[in-house]
């Protein structure tokens, strides 16, 4: 997953705070996805971020970007910066859809004051097992920064919803501090409020006019990226046969479809014309960040979705 500029600056500003415990995880071996720092952070390191910037276009492997940010963050204050991931080479290595691993194992890990989650819990189908994992790893007064991708059908198998998200947390002891919309270029939108009237709401529907047609213009650009797109999919009925063989031989097509989107010519120069406009500002990214005030505060979940939750159970 990606760490954006308002990540960075946000936990700055964190960092900068009477927060007793200052060890940062990442949830997911997080890469850098700017291009260079913002200008508030050039200014508070001039020296330093003319450095990190000139590093930034350099970085390609993970482990450059493991380091790339711990340096950052111990520059800020920082006592340690772990990333945790499936991967060979994340800090701490753990399948999170593990349910034994994670009841048993909860004592043997490391208590964060921040904890970066932009969006690796999202991909585990035991979803709520592996936020109560992650939420119980946070001291009391840390921080949840977290970024979820509500544009993608099959990138995250579960697509929490804001609504979720702030239920989930509250469960655990957090209070909401922040629910806001971004854009694809980081820049903040505005904020975002609860859906509890409607029984179902599209995220369109929170944007200005001027958002709308923005987005519209991506999804456009989304669309005609897929013009380009020649590659195999997996056929439902073949699926319980090639989960059976641990999915034998799907991988190379993966790295054959990357190194074509790295080597044609034809996509190389849409990627172009389609940065050179800036048609990402129309994409929509919610970013929430939850501070815990205590363990079991409001220990009980939701038991339907919000609009549900709010029509039946209040009246008991």
């Amino acid at each position: 997953m990606a760490i954006k500029t308002y990540d960075i600056d946000y936990i700055y500003d964190i960092l900068q705070t009477n927060l007793k415990n200052k060890k940062i995880l990442s949830v997911g071996s997080h890469s850098v996805s700017f291009r260079k720092l913002s200008k508030k952070i050039e200014i508070l390191f001039p020296n330093k971020s003319k450095n990190w910037n000139e590093n930034i276009p350099k970085l390609k492997t993970q482990k450059s970007h493991y380091e790339f940010l711990k340096e950052l963050f111990l520059a800020f204050g920082a006592e340690a910066y772990d990333d945790l991931d499936l991967n060979d080479y994340s800090k701490i290595k753990i399948d999170l859809s593990k349910e034994d691993l994670l009841e048993n194992n909860i004592e043997n890990f490391n208590k964060y004051g921040i904890i970066i989650n932009n969006g690796t819990i999202d991909y585990v189908t035991n979803i709520v097992k592996a936020y109560k994992f992650i939420l119980n790893l946070c001291v009391v007064d840390g921080y949840i920064i977290s970024t979820a991708d509500c544009n993608t059908f099959n990138r995250f198998p579960l697509q929490p919803s804001p609504e979720f998200l702030v239920d989930i947390h509250n469960s655990l002891g957090f209070d909401c501090e922040k629910l806001e919309l971004f854009d694809g270029e980081n820049n903040f939108i505005q904020d975002y409020n609860l859906n509890f009237v409607k029984k179902h709401s599209y995220l369109v529907e929170s944007l200005s006019i001027y958002r709308f047609i923005l987005f519209l213009l991506w999804q456009i650009k989304v669309y005609s990226g897929s013009f380009f797109d020649d590659y195999d999919k997996i056929n439902p009925s073949h699926y319980s046969e090639l989960k059976k063989n641990n999915f034998e031989g799907l991988k190379d097509k993966q790295d054959k479809l990357r190194y074509n989107y790295k080597t044609n010519f034809f996509i190389r120069l849409f990627n172009l014309i389609v940065d050179r406009i800036r048609l990402d500002k129309g994409r929509i990214v919610v970013r929430s960040v939850f501070v815990k005030r205590g363990i079991g505060k409001n220990s009980k979940s939701n038991s339907s979705s919000l609009y549900y939750q709010i029509k039946y159970k209040s009246r008991e």
